[in-house]
């Protein structure tokens, strides 16, 4: 539950970076919540894989423990792809910009 709490505040989140650089909104919105489930359900997976390899019983508190492990992570992991992508496409407008004014004043 706290999973698909998290993963509507990660749309938001990634929908506003979408607006602020004129991309479609509801689309990057959409690929932070995919990043965030994809790594969610790969930390569950890897939990399942380990605990197939040991022999004891997992207890509740393991589960638990690795939830958050798992939702720490892919909390990380769409904060760093907000972070790239901001600076990608700050980096495409200041050069698209750079070159306009470069070009004032000059006869074609």
């Amino acid at each position: 539950m706290i999973a698909l709490v998290i993963a509507i505040a990660v749309f938001r989140f990634y929908q506003k970076l979408g607006v602020r650089h004129q991309k479609v909104h509801w689309q990057i919105g959409l690929l932070g919540m995919i990043v965030f489930l994809i790594v969610q359900y790969i930390s569950v997976y890897s939990f399942e894989f380990f605990k197939a390899l040991e022999t004891d019983e997992s207890t509740v508190s393991s589960v638990l423990l690795f939830g958050f492990f798992g939702s720490a992570i892919s909390i990380v992991v769409v904060f760093l792809l907000y972070q790239i992508l901001d600076k990608r496409w700050n980096k495409k407008g200041k050069s698209k910009i750079e070159s306009e004014i470069n070009d004032i004043g000059f006869k074609e």
